[in-house]
């Protein structure tokens, strides 16, 4: 079974070169392994959210980090957080989760959170993620929120 299998009665604009379009036919691929060589050929063409999630299918940690970073370098969000999951250096882990928080993604936002050495930083990121509605957000907020406004407040 080829890529083009995945195609069949889709526009003929998938098969001619047309990323988008390639890269939306392999998501809907229901073979894995056709779908995984649909994304792979649409990344190695360039087109950065195959990338990413070309990078979140591959098995192999190297090739993952690989695909995941060039699409956080050419500046996709979600490639930025999924590669400080997996990114072994903790600055750089912690760099990456800043950068997708501060371009609004959610989960980013909460997980720099608990990552962040700075009390007031990291509340602010907390206090982020829960007013944009991430669920362990606005526990941790309601649980620990007078307590922690008045101790970050310098009030005792």
């Amino acid at each position: 079974m080829t890529f083009h299998a995945c195609t069949k009665g889709q526009s003929s604009s998938a098969n001619v070169g047309n990323l988008p379009a390639r890269y939306e036919n392999a998501l809907r691929c229901g073979d894995s392994k056709e779908r995984c060589r649909g994304l792979k050929e649409a990344a190695e063409a360039g087109y950065i959210p195959a990338m990413c999630d070309y990078g979140l299918m591959c098995q192999d940690a190297t090739e993952k980090k690989h695909w995941l970073l060039e699409a956080a370098c050419e500046g996709y969000v979600p490639a930025m957080y999924h590669y400080a999951l997996v990114c072994d250096d903790e600055e750089r882990r912690k760099g990456w989760l800043l950068e997708a928080a501060r371009k609004g993604h959610v989960e980013a936002m909460y997980q720099y959170s608990l990552d962040c050495d700075d009390a007031i930083e990291a509340w602010h990121w907390l206090s982020e993620a829960a007013l944009e509605g991430h669920p362990l957000a606005r526990e941790a907020r309601s649980l620990h929120g007078a307590e922690a406004g008045r101790a970050l407040a310098g009030i005792a």
